[in-house]
Formats: C-alpha cells, structure tokens, sequence
C-alpha cells in the first residue's frame, strides 16, 4: 500500500477499502490523492473551548460526531452531526472513539484553555457514507462492463466490506475491553475516593474540634485582653497620681534645697562671727590677764603706797584700777552678748 494513501486514509477513515479507486492500473493516482487530502484540509477549523469546560457537548462514533448539543460551544462554532475530529491541541486523534475519549478527559482534567480541530466531511466521503465511491457509481453505469467483470467487482466489493466490518469488529471489541478497563479504573477511583471521603470526614471532625478549641481560646485571650486593658487604665491613672506626687515631692526638694542654702549662708554668717567674737574674747582673756597682773601689780604698789607717804599717788592708781575695771566689766559684758547670739 502507497505510503500517499495511507496518509489519505489516516485523514478519511471511510477511505478504507477504497484502494481501488486511487489506482489507475498498478500505477497511484498521486495528483488525484494529493488533491483530496488538499480538499481535506482546507476545510478544517479550530474551536476554543475555556479552562472551565466539563464536557464538549458532543457524542461520536470514531472520528464522526453523530451529535451536537445546540448550546455547546462547538454546535455554535459550526460542528454538526458528520462533522470529524482531527485533533485535540497539537495531538492527531486516531479512528477510535475510546482514544478520543481518553484524549478529552486528559484534556479537561488540565483546566486549561484548549483548541479542537474540526472538519467538515468532503463530497467523496459523504458519496462512501451514501453507498459507494465516485469510480464504483461510473463503473456501474459504464456499458463497456461485461457480467464477469462486474460480478468480479462486486466479490472485491464484498471482501472490502467483510474487511470494513472485521476491522469495526476489532475496533468495538477494543473499545469494550477499553471500555471495560476504565469501568475497572472507574471502580477503583471510587473506592479510593470513598476512603478518601471518609478520612476528609475524619479529619474535618477533627479540624472542627481544632476550630471550635481555638474560637474558645480566641475568646478567652479577649476577656484577657480586655481585663488587661482595665487594669492598664487603672494603672495609668495610678502612674498619674504618682507622677503628681512626684512633681510635689519635687518641688518640696527644690524649696527645702532653697532653704537649705539660706541655712548654710546663715550657718557661714554666724560662723565668721563666732569666729570674730571668739577672737575679741581670747584678746579679752589677755586683756583680763595682763589686767589681773596689773592689779596685783598695783594692789602691791598701793599698799607700799599706803605704808609710803604717797597718798596722793595712790588715789591716783585706784582711779586707774577703777577705769581697769569697768573696762573689764565692760568685756565680760561683751563676751556674754556673744554667746547669747551663737544661741540664737
């Protein structure tokens, strides 16, 4: 088989058994093949489905939609019962509907925005659905056909479609064990998903149980808090009147600072007359010594006076003495006005 017609049938799968129709002779028919996979492909078109898409809308037997939901996205770009799949993204889909099943749901589980590629069905593919190819409908009306020839044609005609259907036999068979192996899969996923149901449940509980002991804890740190913000309003108005104390107690520091200094001046004062008058009364003492001395000096000279016939003189001395006296009198008299003011 021509590596072209392959190509054509991967592109038309009702091409299949149509080998015949592509040969003239032994010889291809290579510019014919080209223009019908040319004809295939220019009537291709994309259709964009977003990243929310559950389903296409679309059922299919093989490549070949077989319905189109009206509301689905790909009925209103244009896709309608015989229209084909080519791809799905950049992934060419084979004829087999499980294929192209599998190949949807990869796709849908992504959450993506993906494109399908579409195509409409050509004249030649809808002459093969409606019974027979272009070549075999002008064979059939030619009178150059004998009644061999054209019993021949119909045994190879035969054998193509008992080939069509052992290949459709295959390919249902294929999808049923697929069909079959998914359903398994199916099962399994569900079981797991149960389970998985089960310890979501388990640990939803759990998580309850966490929520509902972290809202009572939450509530009980904002009684604390707000207890907390009592307490630091009472102590701020503790730390007000304290403050207040303080100030006074600052201000008492500051006068008794004052009066202090006015001691201290007043100590120094007194001082330096203490220190005055101490000195005039240890000139005093002197004064009182030498005074004392001289009495006794003139005591004796009175007395000689007196055995003496110097009367005159004497009474000259006892006046003196007297004047030594008050002038004594008149120190101790001084020294008792100092101490009476380091009294004070």
């Amino acid at each position: 088989m021509s590596s072209y017609f392959k190509h054509l049938c991967m592109l038309s799968p009702a091409e299949s058994g149509h080998e015949a129709d592509w040969k003239e002779g032994d010889e291809w028919k290579r510019e014919a093949i080209d223009e019908q996979i040319k004809a295939i492909k220019e009537s291709e078109f994309d259709v964009e489905f977003s990243g929310d898409t559950t389903s296409l809308g679309l059922r299919f037997v093989g490549k070949k939609v077989i319905f189109a939901a009206p509301s689905s996205t790909a009925a209103k770009a244009g896709v309608k019962p015989g229209s084909l799949f080519v791809k799905i993204g950049d992934k060419l889909l084979t004829n087999s509907t499980s294929a192209i099943n599998m190949t949807i749901r990869m796709t849908l589980k992504k959450s993506k925005p993906f494109n399908v590629t579409f195509r409409h069905p050509t004249a030649r593919e809808r002459a093969i659905e409606g019974g027979g190819s272009s070549s075999t409908s002008e064979k059939r009306g030619g009178s150059s056909c004998d009644g061999s020839s054209e019993v021949a044609r119909l045994k190879a005609e035969l054998k193509v479609v008992q080939a069509k259907l052992s290949t459709e036999k295959k390919l249902r068979d294929n999808e049923q064990q697929q069909a079959m192996i998914w359903k398994q899969l199916l099962n399994t996923q569900v079981a797991e998903l149960e389970k998985a149901h089960k310890v979501a449940e388990s640990q939803l509980k759990i998580m309850s149980e966490k929520a509902e002991e972290s809202r009572q804890k939450f509530e009980s740190a904002i009684k604390e808090k707000d207890s907390l913000k009592e307490q630091l309003l009472k102590t701020s108005g503790h730390l007000a009147e304290i403050k207040k104390e303080l100030e006074s107690e600052r201000k008492q520091r500051d006068s008794i600072s004052k009066e202090n200094e006015q001691l201290e001046h007043k100590i120094n004062k007194q001082a330096m007359q203490l220190k005055d008058v101490t000195l005039m009364f240890n000139n005093g003492q002197q004064l009182m010594l030498s005074a004392h001395k001289r009495i006794g000096e003139l005591e004796l000279k009175l007395k000689e006076a007196e055995e003496s016939e110097m009367k005159t003189a004497l009474q000259g001395k006892e006046m003196e003495i007297t004047r030594l006296k008050r002038k004594i009198g008149s120190l101790s008299h001084l020294k008792g006005a100092g101490t009476g003011g380091l009294g004070e």
